[in-house]
């Protein structure tokens, strides 16, 4: 890889954000300048290895929006399904409700108002680019019918209780709001990726990081004054999937624009099962064993068999380098139930196996409560990022 070939520019503005991703923690201390600097520095980094005529038509879009009126604003999908536009109308009117007309509730208001816009600029401009060519559109708007039966639900709730509660909900709801652009983002790039192979996935799951984190809001006291809304939910299970899920799939597509700009064979080919799971790994938090084991699945098509059966990322990486790579090859012995396939002694020691990957996940070999699953989907989320990014950074 040429350091000055394709994509150099966006790699070296990528390798300066992951060394500040280490010091995120005490981002809130920080003045509100720099951190509009690193928002800046990551919007000019995601837009490098996307198409020329997605990133003009969708920056004309942005300027014309009006969050009063998204019929106007986004005429194509409206033409597709004004239900969806409808049922934010109903949201924003429902959240105007609880509104004792404080600054801040205005100015949270607002904000939410223009996130859920600016959520759908993307969409607008791939249905505008692709039209007819596009036959699966509920792979654009899974994300915001998604987030608008969370809001719907959390606005139902508060409606009856304190002045406060409704305070921190709306507060809540504008914390959760900022997850919805990078949600219907990935959403995106699967679709300029391989928008053929989109067409052909059905059946994808509803997405469910919002309503895992309703579940978690419901854990902490709303009617509390003195409660840090926005630090829940930035600390949340649903934060952080969305994050690295979202880094994952980005690396992914960066690799493959790079590879066809290159004009070599892209590194993780596009089918029907990698699309599938394009789509479903940023988006699913797994809090059980089953819906853990459907990430591994995911996973092991997205990144083994779309790569060759890791050949081409052999080609790019020593093997010791690899082994995240091979931890998710072991867990996918769980998760297809090979474990019992085959002679005894071999049936055990596919089970050692199995327990020792979890075991390098969580320091347990058998995991139990929803922690648990949960902090094994986030440790192996990172440790395939990181893999990922020491191809990207070469």
């Amino acid at each position: 890889m040429h350091k000055y070939g394709p994509l150099w520019q966006q790699r070296e503005l990528d390798r300066a954000l992951a060394h500040l991703r280490s010091t995120f923690d005490i981002l809130n201390s920080l003045p509100p300048s720099y951190l509009e600097n690193l928002k800046q520095m990551q919007a000019l980094s995601s837009r490098f290895s996307l198409p020329p005529e997605f990133l003009s038509m969708s920056d004309d879009i942005l300027k014309m929006i009006d969050t009063s009126d998204l019929y106007k604003s986004f005429p194509a999908l409206a033409n597709i399904g004004q239900d969806m536009f409808g049922a934010y109308d109903s949201i924003q009117k429902q959240f105007i409700s609880l509104s004792t007309a404080t600054r801040t509730m205005e100015a949270d208001l607002e904000f939410v108002s223009k996130t859920i816009a600016e959520s759908f600029v993307g969409s607008e401009a791939i249905v505008r680019m692709v039209g007819s060519d596009l036959q699966n559109i509920s792979a654009l708007t899974r994300a915001s019918k998604s987030f608008e039966q969370f809001a719907a639900s959390q606005i139902d709730f508060a409606s009856g209780v304190t002045d406060v509660f409704k305070s921190n909900t709306i507060s809540a709801l504008a914390a959760s709001a900022s997850l919805l652009p990078d949600v219907s983002y990935v959403a995106e790039l699967g679709v300029l990726m391989d928008t053929a192979k989109v067409s052909a996935v059905v059946d994808l799951p509803a997405i469910n990081v919002f309503d895992e984190l309703g579940l978690y809001l419901s854990d902490f006291d709303l009617g509390d004054p003195d409660i840090g809304v926005e630090e829940i939910v930035e600390e949340s299970p649903s934060k952080s999937i969305v994050d690295l899920g979202g880094r994952l799939v980005k690396l992914i597509y960066d690799l493959n624009i790079e590879a066809e700009r290159s004009g070599v064979q892209p590194l993780f080919k596009p089918t029907t099962k990698t699309m599938y799971a394009f789509h479903v790994i940023p988006t699913t938090v797994a809090p059980q064993e089953d819906r853990f084991l459907e990430i591994v699945d995911s996973l092991y098509f997205l990144l083994y068999e779309g790569s060759g059966s890791a050949k081409r990322l052999a080609d790019r990486l020593a093997d010791d380098r690899l082994e995240a790579l091979w931890l998710l090859k072991r867990l996918r012995l769980g998760a297809r139930h090979d474990v019992d396939h085959g002679s005894a002694s071999d049936a055990q020691k596919k089970s050692e196996q199995v327990g020792a990957a979890y075991c390098e996940l969580v320091g347990r070999r058998s995991l139990k409560t929803r922690e648990e699953w949960l902090q094994a989907q986030r440790s192996l989320y990172q440790l395939l990022v990181d893999m990922l990014e020491s191809i990207w950074f070469d």
